[in-house]
């Protein structure tokens, strides 16, 4: 639910740039959140998700559990300066230096801000993480109105993620109690193992998620067709949401010792299955007349792409609880073969729709592909 509403603000940022914006900078900030996005769902992988597997074994004050905090900090930082360097150098390739430094100062602060997150899924604390990420979305969007008040721009816009990230930092104090300097646990071999494993996984399916509305954007930059696409495509990877949701929950149990490995993923699959098809019933079935008050009046013309945009969106969906289950039950080779052939179908998919139908086309192609 928490996800679920996190999308629905999100998307009201999204939709209050589309509307204050002209259509080129629409595209660019379009471009630059769908990037955030994709960082996002690494860190969320790269630095939580092992977190949570030391924090669920260990008891609170154990010298493991710090070990593994202070490693999945150090990790975030390090990380950050890389996602930095090649968001800011992507970025740079279809938008201003003042938007690129703004999105490369977005990814270091996405990333550093994650170790909390793990803690808490550790813990098992989600009443926390949901309300620790309501708050992300929501100052992001008053950031927004601000933005917009003071014509900011795109690049301004961006800024809206760096101020959103204040929220996740407040978390109990006894997080703070299990955080020290250890920088010797960057020289155990097997933690960072683990970590590029499961980083490896989800920034391919991070990636995936995301290639859509970037190429098109490259490949269709400025014009009305193309920002179209990426509005519409931002509200059918709804159900993206409730794959997170379902994979947050999911991996930290699935990691914790003695479970019921059989009722952990009957109970995940049953309940994401049944959110993820309500989510893209609404998403694929809405009418015209309600999507148009959703999108804007200079976007219409691409209305008719947002039920091969939902397919897409639910596609994208069951490759992520997919992946993350996999990557919770170690089985990291079955997982590296499936998201091998998930690449070949879904760019094959986009290159095809791309040379037979332009836009329109890459919206058919991304559904079939998926």
């Amino acid at each position: 639910m928490s996800a679920g509403l996190v999308g629905v603000v999100s998307y009201a940022c999204t939709l209050l740039m589309a509307n204050m914006l002209g259509t080129a900078d629409y595209t660019q900030f379009a471009a630059a959140a769908m990037i955030l996005g994709v960082v996002g769902i690494v860190a969320n992988a790269m630095v939580p998700l092992p977190l949570s597997h030391v924090v669920a074994v260990h008891p609170e004050g154990s010298e493991e559990r710090r070990n593994g905090v202070a490693f999945s900090v150090f990790v975030s930082c390090l990380a950050g300066i890389a996602a930095a360097a090649i968001t800011g150098g992507v970025t740079l390739a279809l938008a201003t230096p003042a938007l690129a430094a703004a999105v490369a100062l977005a990814a270091f602060v996405i990333f550093v801000v994650n170790a909390p997150a793990g803690w808490l899924q550790g813990e098992l604390r989600f009443t926390w993480y949901a309300v620790s990420t309501i708050g992300e979305v929501v100052l992001r969007l008053i950031f927004s109105l601000l933005v917009i008040v003071m014509a900011w721009g795109a690049g301004g816009a961006v800024l809206g993620f760096v101020v959103g990230c204040l929220a996740p930092l407040v978390v109990p104090w006894s997080f703070y109690r299990d955080l020290r300097w250890r920088p010797r646990v960057l020289l155990e071999k097997w933690r960072w193992a683990e970590t590029s494993d499961i980083a490896s996984v989800l920034c391919v399916v991070s990636v995936l998620v995301g290639i859509d509305v970037v190429v098109v954007g490259v490949l269709d930059n400025g014009s009305a067709e193309a920002a179209g696409f990426q509005a519409l495509a931002t509200i059918a990877k709804g159900p993206v949401y409730v794959a997170a949701g379902t994979a947050l929950v999911a991996f930290p149990l699935l990691r914790t010792p003695g479970v019921k490995v059989g009722e952990v993923l009957g109970a995940s699959f049953a309940s994401f299955g049944q959110l993820v098809v309500v989510a893209f019933a609404i998403i694929a079935t809405a009418p015209p007349l309600m999507s148009g008050v959703i999108v804007p009046q200079k976007y219409h013309g691409s209305l008719g792409l947002l039920p091969w945009l939902a397919a897409s969106g639910l596609g994208y969906a069951v490759l992520m609880v997919l992946a993350t289950i996999l990557l919770a039950m170690r089985a990291y080779r079955r997982c590296q073969i499936g998201l091998a052939c998930a690449c070949l179908l879904v760019i094959g998919g986009l290159w095809i729709g791309w040379q037979l139908n332009a836009v329109s086309g890459m919206a058919v192609g991304s559904a079939i592909g998926l």
